[in-house]
């Protein structure tokens, strides 16, 4: 009896991976997506951060 509910586990859990190896289980394909892994940053964005860490590490600004 033992062995019986062995192998039904094991084909339950087989059937479960392989359904969810042959779907997506719906998350998007990364490789159809075209956005980009970071936010990126404009050219105001650069010039504030530049100029905040600029004034962290004690460096005047240019005059």
């Amino acid at each position: 009896m033992k062995f019986g509910w062995m192998i039904l586990c094991v084909m339950v859990l087989a059937v479960f991976t392989s359904a969810c190896s042959t779907q997506t289980c719906g998350k998007p394909d990364v490789c159809d997506t075209g956005t980009a892994a970071y936010p990126q940053f404009t050219d105001d964005d650069v010039s504030t951060m530049t100029t905040k860490l600029d004034g962290l590490a004690g460096i005047k600004p240019p005059q």
